[in-house]
């Protein structure tokens, strides 16, 4: 049995179909060509290219989680081993430390910066703090962290960040599963507070080679990370 799922804002539609002797090929040709029918018969949406395919490594490396919303750019970039080393102690002890460059936001006031700080720290999200860097767009560079990094190091987070004059580098520091998680949040959160989460636009997209399991600490063996018999692929529609 196999599972698509179509996401649609915080809903989504489950279709369940049981198939025999058929290869990964088979299930995502199948439900590619059934989900293009579905939107243009009920939304009156057309797909002509096929769907984008995305492995769940990337998926995780890039937007944080597996079913990542792609409308939008602002990908998660490690800048874990870049940030060691120079006496911050948040960055040294982090297993991941990790950023996002939202366009646009350097000139964000010391009022919104402390809103977002305050956003990460709520218990859904269970961040400490929240570091920042702005490059102005005048091309100068003002951080929470200037203390512990010169100029050249921040110029070396903005070209790992592929930053741009005139963007806000948001940087998170902490445990991996949870900072890459809250970071993924993050990034939604400042998607949608940038208008860039439009509900009426549709991107179609595979994730594909999920893993079969992950080791629980708490309960100190591995389990199973999705359902094993309707979770090996998913398909997830961001709108």
């Amino acid at each position: 049995m196999t599972r698509i799922c179509v996401r649609t804002g915080s809903e989504f539609t489950q279709i369940d179909c049981e198939m025999s002797f058929v290869e990964q090929e088979d299930i995502l040709n199948t439900f590619e060509g059934m989900t293009k029918y579905i939107f243009k018969e009920i939304k009156g949406i057309e797909f002509s290219e096929a769907f984008p395919r995305m492995t769940w490594d990337d998926a995780m490396k890039y937007y944080g989680n597996d079913k990542p919303d792609i409308r939008f750019e602002m990908k998660l970039v490690d800048f874990t081993e870049a940030a060691k080393g120079n006496g911050f102690k948040v960055f040294d002890d982090a297993e991941l430390v990790v950023a996002i460059a939202a366009k646009g936001c350097a000139e964000y006031t010391r009022k919104q910066l402390d809103e977002l700080t305050d956003w990460v720290k709520r218990p859904q999200i269970g961040m400490s703090g929240l570091i920042y860097i702005r490059y102005g767009a005048d091309g100068s560079l003002k951080s929470s962290v200037d203390k512990f990094f010169d100029e050249s190091k921040l110029k070396g987070f903005v070209e790992l960040a592929k930053a741009e004059p005139g963007d806000l580098i948001l940087v998170l520091a902490g445990k991996e599963e949870r900072t890459r998680k809250a970071m993924s949040e993050l990034r939604l959160e400042m998607g949608e507070r940038l208008g860039l989460r439009d509900k009426n636009v549709y991107a179609p997209l595979w994730v594909i080679d999920f893993p079969l399991f992950e080791y629980a600490e708490e309960e100190n063996r591995w389990v199973a990370r999705h359902h094993p018999f309707t979770s090996l692929n998913r398909s997830r529609s961001s709108g």
